[in-house]
């Protein structure tokens, strides 16, 4: 009895398997083959003539050096997306923006779109993908087309709905302003610095992982998290800036040294995490603190 049942246990395991595998363990007839899409409004990114903070000025250059691969693939539903592909490859080339959806778990398979790009005067344009090649196998058995992504209909729907949209509410760029100057204060030196620890925050009650959005600043957000204690917070707005303030004693008073890190991003049409207000906020704060 036991015999029988194994037997039969082992027959209904294979059959299973062949059709579980169909396509996978074995490599099926490849399919290419390129699908024509309907065309859509294009996207802009408009950029500042100047920078809003600095105002240096912002060169057709300068938008071409910019990648935009890194935000394009962060605006996908990726994350929740593993099941119907594994891999999303964005890469900057030329002309275009190749996108790639890649299934490579048993059934290799891909959709891949080529979203060309401009630069006019200041804007940045995106032109919707004129097609997108999808490159899959049928299973060698039944012939039976395979489609790993759950419908190729599911990730033209994630390019759709999450990317394609949301091209022109990307961040430009990001930028640090170095804010540095030095003050002198009728007041001692020891008074003035009871005064800065009592009028502002230690950076490390409000140190966050948000400050750290502004990924190529020169200066190294590793050390303000080793040294944060030593390092003030200005708060402008709902940002919180790091401070190194220096009081040193100076003729019958003191004198103040201060390098604030002002990291900001631009969106489109001017807009900035940072104004020139912000600045002299900041700089006008310190100085009250310095002479209170």
């Amino acid at each position: 009895m036991f015999k029988t049942n194994l037997k039969t246990f082992i027959t209904i395991g294979v059959v299973t398997s062949i059709f579980t595998l169909t396509g996978c363990a074995v490599t099926g007839q490849k399919i290419q083959k390129t699908v024509n899409l309907s065309s859509k409004k294009p996207k802009e990114l408009v950029f500042p003539k100047t920078d809003p903070v600095t105002d240096k000025k912002i060169t057709k250059d300068d938008i071409s050096k910019l990648n935009y691969a890194y935000q394009i693939k962060k605006l996908s539903f990726y994350s929740h997306n593993r099941i119907k592909y594994n891999t999303l490859r964005v890469s900057k080339h030329t002309d275009n923006y190749e996108i790639g959806y890649y299934y490579q778990a048993c059934c290799p398979a891909s959709v891949v779109f080529k979203m060309p790009y401009k630069i006019e005067d200041n804007k940045l344009i995106f032109y919707y993908p004129k097609n997108y090649i999808y490159k899959g196998e049928k299973a060698p058995v039944t012939g039976i087309q395979t489609y790993p992504f759950n419908g190729i209909k599911n990730v033209i729907n994630d390019f759709n709905n999450f990317i394609y949209p949301r091209l022109d509410k990307m961040t430009l760029y990001t930028n640090t302003y170095l804010l540095k100057g030095e003050i002198d204060s009728p007041y001692k030196a020891d008074s003035v610095k009871a005064n800065f620890d009592r009028k502002l925050k230690k950076y490390s009650d409000v140190y966050s992982k948000r400050v750290r959005l502004y990924g190529n600043s020169k200066y190294n957000y590793d050390d303000l998290r080793t040294n944060k204690n030593e390092v003030y917070a200005i708060k402008i707005g709902k940002y919180n800036y790091p401070a190194w303030i220096k009081v040193y004693p100076y003729h019958n008073g003191s004198k103040i040294e201060y390098t604030v890190i002002m990291p900001y991003e631009v969106y489109s049409y001017g807009k900035s995490t940072l104004t020139k207000e912000d600045v002299q906020k900041t700089k006008n704060l310190i100085e009250s603190i310095a002479k209170e």
